[in-house]
């Protein structure tokens, strides 16, 4: 398969995630954080297990977000088969759920809506699209569960449902088609990456913060841990072991200053107060000349 839309975090979570580590989140935030993060891990998980059970030929596009009649969809994943179009909507669900009068019940008693329904709409609507494009393909869907502690109790079998014990079992069904992807196939693809639209600005989306109440310091890439050990070339960071460069390290803590403040001019002092006097100001010059554009001169220099 091949891959021309591929999945990255969004905006959205990237400063849910520096926000995380430097500031309390409120209950009803750090839930949602969590639910985005989770859903995140389950569409690489999915990644994961197609690209290991799926060799057949298509074309992937992940992460679409289309408007259609005046609707919004986002599609996790659209597999563009010769012959058929495959939708799958990607749940990352854990625990014991019961199935009942069209919801999907935790042993807690908490219930969420049926992802079916959410499922078929976006399948109608994707529909209409691609009827009013005159690709006559056959669109089938389907919502997959991935976390394997996922348990769904008193639920018929349903083409449309994909369980973890499934879910290995059904992508080789994918391995059926032909290696060979048409043209056709190929232009439907370019045009639906045409039609993908931006993301909703995260900035609307993140909580509120204030900078003097934001904890100061240089933070690990990876796992945004505080805990970095230092030295004149390198960075460790003591809590999941990652390496990387001083200087790398140091551009991704001045990426996360830009995403949350993109309107903020950035100069040298603000990225020393950001990254809590961690690193000298001359070396912080040296890297924002090297890697961020200059603007201005004088005092009134800044980067971006």
């Amino acid at each position: 398969m091949d891959v021309l839309k591929t999945r990255n975090r969004s905006q959205l979570l990237e400063g849910l995630d520096i926000l995380n580590s430097r500031m309390k989140l409120s209950t009803d935030v750090d839930n949602y954080y969590r639910a985005l993060k989770a859903g995140f891990e389950g569409e690489l998980a999915f990644d994961q297990m197609f690209s290991e059970g799926v060799t057949s030929g298509g074309i992937v596009l992940n992460d679409l977000l289309l408007s259609v009649n005046g609707s919004t969809i986002q599609i996790d994943s659209l597999i563009l088969a010769p012959d058929i179009i495959y939708l799958f909507e990607i749940k990352n669900y854990r625990g014991n759920y019961r199935y009942d009068n069209d919801h999907y019940r935790k042993t807690n008693g908490y219930d969420i809506l049926n992802p079916k329904n959410q499922l078929n709409k976006t399948l109608t609507l994707l529909s209409q699209l691609l009827k009013q494009w005159k690709v006559a393909t056959p669109l089938k869907g389907a919502v997959v569960f991935v976390h394997q502690t996922f348990t769904l109790y008193e639920a018929q079998p349903d083409e449309q449902v994909v369980l973890p014990s499934q879910l290995i079992s059904h992508l080789k069904l994918l391995n059926s088609q032909h290696n060979k992807v048409p043209q056709q196939v190929r232009s439907l693809a370019n045009r639906l990456i045409e039609h993908h639209r931006d993301e909703v600005p995260y900035q609307k989306q993140l909580p509120d913060f204030h900078w003097d109440k934001l904890k100061k310091g240089l933070t690990c890439g990876s796992c945004k841990s505080f805990d970095l050990k230092l030295n004149q070339r390198s960075c460790v960071c003591l809590n999941c072991e990652r390496a990387t460069s001083r200087k790398n390290c140091l551009i991704e803590n001045i990426n996360n200053l830009i995403l949350l403040y993109p309107d903020k001019k950035v100069t040298t002092s603000l990225v020393y107060e950001w990254i809590g006097e961690r690193i000298y100001k001359r070396s912080i010059s040296i890297v924002l000349e090297e890697s961020f554009i200059k603007e201005g001169a004088g005092r009134g220099r800044y980067y971006r």
